[in-house]
């Protein structure tokens, strides 16, 4: 992906010169095919959901989550959501170690779910919501967003 990206930078900037190009990879969405043991599928996935599924193409081993951070460029939070999404999720294309509910840092392994099956063939893995902690400090800013709004009526 990081080929593809740079020679559409390389292209943008010939093309037009006098514009700025930014990336924002929260905001996509990608669609992908998934060739599994049975039948192949196509998930609608984020964009750090599929860096973190194209980590697995090809290969049959098992990562820890340090090693699909590193390879996706992401910290461990972020990282723990995308593969929470992907292995404890309603469809399960990832198998992990451990706990089935909750991801572990330093003991689970993730691998492909060879033997993956789905009533659908077209489907949308969701990404997992914030923890607690996030989850408070979004409202908290929000609320405080909003108390101004209140106050200028």
């Amino acid at each position: 992906m990081i080929a593809a990206k740079s020679d559409f930078d390389a292209w943008y900037k010939e093309k037009h010169s006098h514009r700025i190009l930014s990336w924002v990879y929260v905001l996509g969405d990608v669609t992908v095919k998934g060739t599994f043991e049975f039948r192949s599928y196509a998930m609608t996935v984020t964009t750090f959901q599929a860096m973190a599924l194209l980590c697995f193409s090809g290969s049959g081993h098992n990562m820890t989550l340090r090693d699909i951070c590193e390879q996706i460029h992401v910290d461990p939070a972020t990282g723990k959501r995308v593969l929470h999404s992907l292995a404890c999720g309603k469809y399960k294309v990832l198998t992990k170690t451990g706990n089935p509910r909750t991801i572990n840092s330093s003991k689970d392994h993730f691998a492909t779910e060879r033997a993956f099956t789905s009533k659908l063939r077209r489907f949308a893995i969701q990404m997992s919501a914030l923890d607690g902690e996030g989850k408070k400090k979004i409202d908290h800013d929000l609320q405080q967003q909003r108390c101004y709004n209140v106050d200028a009526m």
